[in-house]
């Protein structure tokens, strides 16, 4: 598998500018991806790492890190081979028995590469919401290195204008994901990673979105961090067992049915196949930790009706009573 390196010339210190955390998950999807037996695969993390080597392909490698480090590299390893996976096994079903998924919403950071990078079983239209800077500069590398969407597929970016302290509290990017063409009233997929300044404030909106926005019986997917839970909450930190049912207990609040996957398990399970696995469960600590890492993953299903059923719905129901009250005028004498 090669990755790849933009030129310093050409990337002008991309990372400098929007922070390191990205460039961290970056060079550790860039450096799996280049070991036997890879958990993952991402030919294209290599182009968003900086350009003159920081040193963190030896952090991702787990070499020369210690204890919570190391347990961060395999945390994010893992939740994203569990959330590729969830994706795919997603997209390959029928909504209801009868309608396929042919729209993705994906709340990142704006150096998500999966809409280059996964297996789409058919076209897709993948929307990006990501605050506007940090998408158009990584993008931009993409696209110089030749990077297509797979599949026929197509991106549409949605920007995000994010609170301070980068949170996702603004409430703007959900009337713009319509302009762009997303339809409440169409099965869709929604994809959580790469937000870890998420707020309990945060949280509740994007949930307040998909509330309105996802059509019943479709699934959302994701990694939360524990402190978009309660992070002020000594009895939360105290008893993460806690936050994991208020998390299961705010998503159906909102018509969502969540199942909660703790890392550390999930890492478990792959390691039974993938040797690397086997190394980032040691990283983690082993399963009898299950529920103290600093974030989860969750899967939830829609309950309810998305805002465009509804009103899909209303208007079948007057129609219907029109077409009634036509015929019972033609029945008069």
């Amino acid at each position: 598998l090669r990755t790849h390196t933009v030129p310093s010339a050409s990337n002008g210190g991309l990372f400098s500018a929007w922070g390191c955390a990205e460039e961290r998950a970056a060079s550790w999807r860039s450096t799996e991806s280049a070991r036997d037996g890879a958990l993952l695969l991402d030919p294209y993390a290599g182009l968003l790492t900086a350009a003159e080597g920081s040193g963190r392909e030896e952090e991702a490698s787990g070499a020369g890190e210690a204890g919570d480090d190391a347990a961060e590299a395999a945390s994010y390893l893992v939740a994203t081979r569990f959330i590729d996976d969830a994706i795919l096994e997603a997209v390959a079903q029928l909504v209801d028995g009868t309608e396929e998924i042919r729209q993705v919403v994906l709340l990142t950071d704006g150096y998500d590469t999966r809409p280059y990078r996964m297996a789409w079983p058919r076209p897709m239209v993948v929307f990006d919401v990501s605050p506007a800077a940090p998408y158009t500069a990584c993008h931009q590398c993409l696209l110089e290195a030749g990077a297509r969407p797979a599949g026929g597929s197509m991106v549409r970016h949605v920007s995000a204008d994010l609170a301070s302290g980068e949170d996702w509290r603004d409430e703007g990017w959900g009337e713009k994901l319509q302009r762009h063409g997303y339809r409440g009233d169409r099965p869709s997929l929604w994809v959580l990673q790469g937000l870890p300044h998420l707020s309990p404030s945060g949280l509740k909106a994007i949930l307040g979105h998909l509330q309105g926005l996802l059509m019943a019986g479709c699934r959302v997917i994701g990694e939360l961090p524990l402190q978009a839970l309660a992070p002020h909450s000594p009895a939360v930190a105290a008893d993460p067992s806690g936050a994991l049912a208020a998390l299961s207990s705010l998503f159906a609040s909102h018509g969502l049915l969540a199942e909660v996957h703790p890392i550390p398990l999930v890492a478990a399970r792959y390691a039974e196949n993938f040797p690397t696995a086997r190394r980032l469960t040691d990283n983690l600590g082993g399963s009898e930790r299950a529920e103290t890492r600093s974030a989860v993953l969750v899967s939830a299903a829609q309950q309810r009706m998305s805002d465009a059923q509804v009103e899909l719905l209303a208007e079948e129901m007057r129609i219907a009573e029109t077409w009634g009250d036509e015929e019972g005028f033609e029945d008069l004498p």
